[in-house]
């Protein structure tokens, strides 16, 4: 047995014996869903899903963006007859299933009446024959819920017109809600961090969902990791595309 003596060079030893490849995790496989919306709702994920736009339609703008030159437009309707559906459809896959793994979700959002009453600004939402999931802003608050975990921040902290990062992260059962990487204190109406968060067996909805009370805004980056939480402890949002 010979002791390797490196030389600096990745794999190779003094004596050039080719060593064991250290690798990193690969994070990539845990992005389940990646969306840039800056020409649609393409995945841009190594999985490459085929997104499908959803009863008003999607509309990307390019008047309006984080990164890219273009986001998710999300108008509001205005009466109980014009609802604002603006959404992309994921095909149900059980890559979506969180259960008791640590994940993350997070998207930069532009909300023009946040804190108005009853304004909702949905991220992501899933609905199936056995429930919900859903992330997003109301009245100013973020807001996740399912079946197992309903959990908010408290007061209007999201502000108007303007772009913020929100996320939820889940490292080892500790639960965190984010806004613009700084970690915000929340209330639990039920469940814990370490809540089994069911498989509602339906498909992924990124962007708006069909209630009269949908803020008007726009959406863009959004991410789902399954399998890590990305965000154990406050952060500097990212400065440029995923």
């Amino acid at each position: 047995y010979r002791t390797p003596m490196y030389s600096g060079r990745v794999g190779v030893d003094d004596n050039f014996t080719m060593m064991p490849k250290i690798t990193t995790a690969d994070t990539n496989s845990y992005t389940k869903l990646l969306c840039h919306f800056d020409t649609d709702g393409t995945d841009s994920s190594v999985y490459n899903r085929t997104p499908t736009s959803l009863l008003m339609g999607a509309t990307i703008s390019n008047s309006w963006s984080k990164f890219g030159g273009g986001s998710l437009d999300m108008p509001r309707g205005t009466t109980a007859l014009v609802i604002a559906t603006h959404s992309y459809s994921y095909p149900y896959s059980t890559d979506f299933i969180i259960g008791t793994n640590d994940f993350t979700i997070e998207a930069w959002v532009y909300i023009t009446s946040a804190t108005s009453t009853n304004s909702e600004h949905f991220v992501i939402y899933s609905k199936g024959d056995i429930g919900y999931l859903l992330f997003y802003v109301f009245t100013g608050s973020i807001y996740f819920y399912s079946s197992s975990l309903y959990i908010f921040t408290t007061g209007f902290i999201v502000g108007d017109s303007t772009w913020n990062h929100i996320a939820i992260s889940r490292t080892s059962g500790v639960v965190k809600l984010f806004l613009n990487g700084v970690s915000q204190s929340y209330a639990t109406s039920y469940g814990s961090g370490t809540a089994d968060i069911p498989d509602v067996a339906g498909p992924e909805y990124v962007g708006s969902n069909a209630e009269i009370y949908t803020a008007s805004g726009y959406l863009d980056e959004f991410r789902f990791t399954n399998g890590i939480g990305r965000y154990p402890t406050n952060f500097t949002p990212a400065t440029a595309p995923f």
